[in-house]
């Protein structure tokens, strides 16, 4: 007989980087920026605050930044199709094969991100369940 436990309902969701963002250029000077804002009160107080301050940062550059890679990965994908196809009845035009590398790089480039993401996800949810993603499941 199989039991299921109620599932837990918790509040807030953990603050989680992506190691997508370790690559992107600004995010060193963004951090940097926000950490040097002025914060009166104790060591500990300042600490908590510059973290609280980095933190909402860091959403708010996430969504500019990265914005949802998914949506933007599918938007890529059929704007490449779209180019593939006009360039399939006139493989001669030199702007859409030009158009037709960029879009591909943008593309290949949004999965790389997307890849990124989805293993980061993969990992915290098999170590929440049990598991570290490793051929060896010690319980």
């Amino acid at each position: 007989m199989v039991h299921f436990s109620p599932k837990v309902i918790s509040g807030h969701k953990p603050f989680k980087c992506f190691n997508i963002w370790y690559a992107h250029p600004s995010i060193i000077h963004m951090v940097e920026s926000t950490w040097q804002t002025e914060v009166a009160g104790t060591p500990q107080y300042r600490l908590a605050i510059r973290l609280q301050l980095v933190k909402s940062a860091l959403k708010c550059w996430n969504r500019e930044v990265f914005g949802n890679v998914h949506q933007k990965l599918k938007h890529s994908r059929d704007h490449l199709a779209l180019i593939q196809r006009l360039l399939h009845d006139n493989p001669l035009d030199l702007a859409m094969i030009s158009q037709e590398n960029e879009v591909h790089l943008n593309y290949a480039n949004l999965l790389v991100k997307e890849e990124s993401f989805i293993r980061q996800k993969s990992k915290q949810n098999s170590i929440q369940l049990g598991d570290s993603n490793s051929p060896i499941f010690m319980p």
